[in-house]
């Protein structure tokens, strides 16, 4: 798919008001949305793009409700509301695609397929890898909202300063797995820092996994729920990852903080694998020249998709009503372009990412196209129930063992295939 094709809608904003609302609608329906949107771009998000819903929309009004950090607590909180089936119950809640298995599973979502089967030229806009990651059991669970991915934060003057060369934002043509690894060593036998920082363990470091395996040829956890992490192909990805670890070229997260920049930014290391969110922190950056190029390639491109969705929960007619008509609202470019641009994450439609005030702020950004260019590369991951658990498990503590502890590779993801299998079979 070419994410450049400009595409030609008449009246773009309309197409977030596909819905028709009778003129004789006396009653306001409230719609509680749960989310964890960061406050200064929610506080965005109330004061500069609900109004012109809630003009076009004057029966519908939105109430944010922010739950504070994605994860753990917002997501108990998230399930006890939906759980009460009262005035308190979200109608929208902000979430990853992941969470879709269980709602499908709990009866509580209401028909997103419908509503994309009744306006089909909205998800003809919706780029492709999205509507897979929005899918789950054959049909489409969720709306995309936003969409990111991870690649490579890279120091140019540490490449610069160990004459190594920065590779292409262009993921057809940009770094191999082997020139990855030589980069990282001459970084470190050269310059004056680590060449990559490596994840210890957890979800964060499976989330990875998910690219690197779609690299190789493989998977992680498929939509069948077979599981790929201890094939032959994932066992070349591990020997590899490891042989890195042996170059000294790399150095562990903190444990748990796989995520987080900070040793990178404080120039510990030359390179480090990280999304789109932390753009405002990267942009504030004086003290050394930097870039975001794609993840190196191997057999495939790819790299691993996230972002969050839009679910709509079955609340009521009226709700329902108003809800969709607010999801159709987010696909629009009125909406999609400047949240985007403010949040730090990437559009979901081809409209969207097309459009000219989105190309200008691109070209300002140039470092966006180490992400933006990966997107039509993305890997969904799989929405059935128990996956989440598999990272955070079995599969995180057996990368700690492999790659920190220097554990068999072949016996320890054995051991937590088998593991995994068990967890996914209790959670059907």
């Amino acid at each position: 798919m070419n994410l450049k094709r400009v595409f030609v809608r008449a009246a773009a904003t309309a197409a977030a008001f596909v819905l028709v609302v009778s003129a004789s609608a006396q009653d306001v329906t409230p719609i509680n949305f749960f989310h964890t949107i960061p406050p200064d771009t929610e506080a965005y998000v109330v004061s500069d793009l609900l109004p012109a819903y809630e003009a076009a929309n004057p029966d519908c009004r939105i109430i944010m409700r922010n739950l504070g950090i994605e994860g753990g607590d917002s997501t108990a909180l998230i399930n006890s509301a939906v759980a009460a089936r009262d005035a308190n119950s979200p109608s929208l809640v902000w979430l990853a695609s992941a969470a879709a298995g269980n709602y499908v599973r709990a009866g509580v979502l209401a028909d997103v397929q419908g509503f994309f089967d009744a306006n089909p030229d909205l998800l003809d806009n919706v780029i492709d890898s999205l509507v897979t990651l929005s899918t789950y059991d054959g049909a489409i669970r969720s709306v995309p909202m936003t969409t990111n991915n991870v690649a490579v934060y890279l120091n140019v003057s540490a490449f610069e300063e160990a004459g190594v060369a920065v590779p292409s934002q262009n993921p057809e043509e940009t770094w191999t797995w082997d020139e990855f690894r030589a980069a990282a060593k001459a970084v470190s036998d050269q310059g004056t820092m680590s060449g990559l920082l490596f994840s210890d363990s957890g979800g964060w470091a499976a989330w990875l996994a998910t690219g690197w395996l779609a690299q190789a040829g493989t998977f992680y956890i498929n939509t069948d729920s077979e599981i790929g992490f201890n094939s032959p192909e994932a066992i070349e990805t591990y020997t590899f990852l490891r042989e890195m670890i042996a170059d000294g070229s790399t150095i562990f997260s903190e444990p748990g903080r796989g995520w987080d920049p900070a040793p990178w930014l404080a120039q510990r290391v030359a390179m480090t694998i990280n999304g789109p969110w932390n753009l405002s922190a990267l942009n504030a950056v004086e003290d050394f020249e930097w870039t975001v190029v794609p993840l190196p390639r191997g057999e495939n491109i790819a790299a691993p998709l996230g972002g969050n969705q839009l679910f709509v929960f079955d609340v009521s007619e009226a709700a329902n009503d108003c809800a969709f008509r607010f999801a159709a609202y987010v696909l629009s470019d009125e909406f999609q372009i400047p949240f985007t641009i403010r949040d730090g994450s990437l559009p979901v439609t081809e409209s969207a990412t097309a459009s000219a005030e989105y190309q200008e702020f691109a070209a300002n950004t140039p470092a966006l196209a180490g992400w933006a260019n990966q997107t039509p590369f993305g890997v969904a991951r799989p929405a059935m129930p128990g996956f989440d658990s598999v990272g955070d498990g079995p599969f995180g503590q057996a990368w700690g063992a492999v790659f920190i502890e220097g554990a068999d590779i072949q016996a320890t993801m054995d051991d937590a295939a088998e593991e995994a299998a068990l967890l996914l079979e209790e959670a059907r």
